[in-house]
């Protein structure tokens, strides 16, 4: 975590890094048994 409302996230294909404000995104949990 950058500070309170910001963080640093690194691509794992890529190794590009973004920096990016709280407000830009939400936690998204897959269901139960859900498949990509």
């Amino acid at each position: 975590v950058q500070n309170r409302y910001r963080s640093i996230i690194k691509m794992t294909d890529t190794n590009d890094k973004i920096r990016i404000d709280q407000v830009h995104i939400e936690t998204a949990i897959p269901a139960i048994g859900k498949k990509k």
